[in-house]
């Protein structure tokens, strides 16, 4: 496994959505799991409380800054996504089940060959494997499941 794992920070209007930081969160309690490292990536044109993201525990994080991203763009977003990844090769990538979320994911998923899991309410390490928990029947059940390629995405219900 990969000594690292990527969350990608949601902002809109400069400011780092409230989901981000629960997504942040997440991935800080599951790379101490793993002992890996767990860094940020962000796409955006500003980003006014960046500075309190970086409590939640992140290693690093990388800041795609450029004016012409203050808009969510789908092709423009996933290949900046995708490219910061192909550099520094995390084995996991979560993103928050927002509405952004759910349509970049599998967008990045495609591209990276890699396995995607949305909807998680939790993801824990047990048995030398990630373990999602993720909802089905409207909710009405919940079932463990688990991703075997080599790269894993997964979206996180806020």
């Amino acid at each position: 496994m990969a000594n690292k794992l990527f969350v990608f920070l949601e902002q809109r209007d400069g400011i780092i959505k409230k989901s981000s930081f629960e997504a942040a969160s997440a991935a800080v309690s599951l790379a101490k799991q793993l002992n890996i490292q767990a860094d940020g990536v962000l796409v955006g044109s500003d980003a006014t409380n960046l500075d309190d993201v970086k409590t939640v525990g992140l290693n690093k994080i990388v800041f795609v800054k450029n004016n012409d991203l203050a808009l969510y763009s789908p092709t423009a977003y996933r290949d900046l996504v995708v490219a910061e990844i192909k550099e520094s090769s995390p084995a996991i990538v979560l993103f928050s089940n927002t509405s952004l979320g759910k349509d970049l994911a599998p967008r990045v998923s495609v591209k990276l060959n890699s396995g995607c899991l949305m909807d998680c309410t939790s993801i824990e390490f047990t048995d030398g494997k990630l373990i999602a928990t993720r909802p089905v029947y409207a909710g009405k059940s919940f079932i463990k499941t688990k991703i075997t390629s080599e790269g894993k995405i997964f979206t996180l219900r806020p």
